[in-house]
């Protein structure tokens, strides 16, 4: 299930605060996993930003991008079979940023598979 699989990245990866499975293409977060309760407006606004920063990155489709600021880093993953499928992550500064996206690509690619 798309929730379990984004307990589980959350329960290994701590200091990623919320976990959002989205359709960028229909502009709809699917699934999410959250530290903090998110109104619906929030979750849309997530990915519409998620889809503006892949866009903005430039190339036909990019596969990650990242925004950072002293309180938080937003990792945002495109599945590489289904472009309009994304993680969009928003962690804290001391995450282990390498093992974190290997991971969450993996969880990503299960998702997308199953969608």
């Amino acid at each position: 299930m798309p929730s379990e699989d984004l307990d589980l990245l959350q329960r290994q990866f701590p200091d990623c605060t919320t976990l959002a499975f989205a359709d960028i293409g229909a502009g709809m977060v699917l699934v999410t996993n959250s530290d903090a309760a998110l109104e619906q407006h929030a979750l849309n606004r997530l990915c519409a930003e998620a889809a503006a920063t892949l866009a903005a990155q430039g190339g036909l489709s990019p596969q990650a991008a990242m925004i950072c600021t002293a309180d938080e880093i937003r990792v945002i993953l495109r599945a590489d079979k289904h472009p309009d499928d994304v993680l969009i992550c928003i962690c804290s500064p001391s995450l282990d940023l390498p093992a974190f996206r290997a991971a969450a690509q993996a969880t990503l690619g299960r998702l997308a598979a199953a969608d």
